[in-house]
């Protein structure tokens, strides 16, 4: 009885300590036992290939990878452009007033030249 119950409450780990043998040989007495006997086998088996399944060659895993490594480079590109960005603000405004000195130098010699930014 101690058995049913541990199988009650906690049937994956129950099923997973003995391998279904207790359930099988419990399920000897009932009259569908050969299905009861080819399920058991099936989760058995299916257990064995998602053990010995490799995730590291996943697919999916790689894309995973992948779409990181895209991510890390995009953020590397906002941070460049935006740095770039700063340091064309910082030329602008030091090159503006050389320009207005030279139109000025320029325009004591009657020459009218407009700069454009």
């Amino acid at each position: 009885m101690n058995i049913l119950k541990e199988y009650r409450s906690n049937f994956g780990i129950t099923f997973n300590k003995d391998k279904g043998e207790i359930l099988t040989r419990l399920t000897n007495l009932l009259q569908n036992k050969e299905n009861i006997h080819d399920l058991i086998s099936k989760i058995n088996c299916l257990e064995k290939e998602i053990k010995n399944i490799n995730i590291e060659n996943s697919p999916s895993l790689n894309i995973e990878r992948e779409i990181q490594k895209t991510s890390e480079e995009i953020l590397s590109l906002k941070d460049k452009k935006f740095s770039e960005n700063k340091k064309i603000d910082k030329l602008t405004l030091s090159i503006k007033p050389i320009i207005n000195k030279m139109t000025q130098n320029l325009s004591i010699i009657n020459l009218n030249i407009t700069f454009n930014f």
